[in-house]
């Protein structure tokens, strides 16, 4: 569970982080809608997926609560959204739910009755029409990965997904097979960065440089260098985002299906 708040309330802010720090879940807290939107942008790039958006009582911008659920479902389906207010539910329940949000917590909360409210809308979520990944059948994923066991392992992973999965073991084999393949053959692009030959960063270069019409597929680095300097240069690189290793099935797959053509 990784989780953002959206809550501008001093004091709300510091329960939360006290709550979520005892309980070792991870948690970003911003104060507005325009901040969470970054946030989540960040977290995407990075690898490290959110799966909770909590929605407070106050936010610094001029949204409504049920139109910042409404942004937020629709732009990022694959999180789960929790008021968590004075509101009375009753009276607002069904419009609340149609605008996204799967979970209602009341002001002031108990530390069990936060963790356990954020369980069950999650369950809930999942059980009761939650993202499920698609079926990949037809799609062409190109996995670069120089080391043979690493490869093998993410190849089986995205096996699972009915998608065609092609190899390279360096960079320069990834841009030849680019180059040669039918303009919108791969659709998607996932990267190592440190391989001989030619590293991901100026592979991924090539690739945006070459001219093509399908040049700005989407390139994923796929290191377990995440320190701000690492993220930076496959931002400046034309990457579109940052997959941690180890791999993590959940977060490749949920990435994949966010970003895939």
């Amino acid at each position: 569970m990784r989780v953002l708040v959206i809550e501008a309330d001093e004091d709300l802010r510091a329960r939360y982080t006290s709550i979520f720090s005892e309980f070792g879940i991870s948690f970003v807290i911003v104060s507005s809608v325009q901040e969470a939107v970054s946030a989540i942008t960040d977290a995407q790039f990075t690898g490290s997926d959110l799966s909770i958006v909590i929605i407070g009582d106050k936010q610094q911008d001029s949204y409504s609560v049920t139109e910042s659920a409404s942004y937020i479902s629709g732009s990022y389906p694959e999180l789960t959204i929790v008021l968590v207010g004075r509101n009375n539910w009753d009276e607002i329940e069904y419009h609340a739910m149609k605008c996204g949000i799967r979970g209602f917590i009341p002001v002031p909360f108990f530390k069990r009755s936060l963790i356990n409210g954020l369980s069950e809308a999650v369950s809930s979520y999942n059980e009761n029409g939650g993202p499920v990944m698609p079926d990949l059948a037809g799609k062409n994923i190109l996995l670069v990965e120089d080391n043979m066991i690493n490869r093998e392992i993410a190849k089986e992973m995205l096996d699972s997904t009915g998608a065609s999965v092609y190899t390279a073991e360096d960079g320069k084999q990834a841009v030849d097979a680019f180059v040669a393949s039918e303009p919108g053959f791969y659709s998607i692009v996932l990267m190592d960065v440190q391989m001989p030959v030619m590293d991901g960063y100026a592979a991924t270069r090539a690739i945006r440089q070459s001219g093509r019409e399908d040049s700005s597929v989407p390139i994923f680095a796929m290191t377990a260098n995440t320190f701000a300097e690492d993220i930076a240069k496959a931002r400046e690189s034309g990457m579109n985002g940052h997959i941690s290793k180890p791999v993590d099935i959940d977060s490749l797959i949920s990435t994949i299906c966010r970003n895939i053509r």
